[in-house]
C-alpha cells in the first residue's frame, strides 16, 4: 500500500500552484493571506472562490443559500460584507445630494432603498 508521503509528497506544490495568490486584483490581499490555509488542493475550488465572490458583488444580492461551508464560504461571506459598505456609502451619497456625475444622477434610487432600506436601517455594519 502507498503511505500518506506518497500520496500527499506534491501537495505543497500544489497549493502554490493553484491557490489565489495575494496580488489577485479582485479580492482583498489581507483577506487572501487570511484564508490562504484553508485552501485544499484536493476540494479543486482554487478559481471558484474568487468567480462566486465575483458574481455575487455584480448582482448585489443580500441573501444566498449555500449548500455545504468551507473554502468558498468565505468568499461568499466577504462578498456580502463588501457589498453592504459599499451600498451603504452609495445611500449616504444619495442621502447627501451628491450621487451624480457630470451633474447628473448616476444610480437608481429605488434600487439603493431596496437594499439598505429608506433610512439605510437594512446596513447595520458599516
Amino acid at each position: 500500500p502507498i503511505g500518506d508521503e506518497a500520496l500527499f509528497q506534491y501537495d505543497h506544490l500544489v497549493r502554490n500552484v493553484f491557490k489565489p495568490h495575494i496580488s489577485s486584483s479582485i479580492v482583498d490581499p489581507l483577506f487572501l493571506r487570511h484564508v490562504e490555509n484553508l485552501y485544499n488542493p484536493q476540494m479543486g475550488v482554487e478559481n471558484i472562490g474568487q468567480l462566486l465572490y465575483s458574481f455575487i458583488r455584480f448582482t448585489k444580492k443580500r441573501r444566498i443559500v449555500e449548500i455545504g461551508a468551507g473554502y468558498t464560504s468565505l468568499f461568499l461571506l466577504k462578498a456580502l460584507h463588501d457589498n453592504d459598505q459599499e451600498m451603504q456609502r452609495i445611500h449616504n451619497l444619495q442621502q447627501d445630494g451628491k450621487c451624480r456625475m457630470l451633474d447628473w444622477p448616476w444610480t437608481v434610487e429605488s434600487v439603493v432603498e431596496d437594499y439598505v432600506g429608506q433610512d439605510g436601517s437594512r446596513i447595520t455594519d458599516t
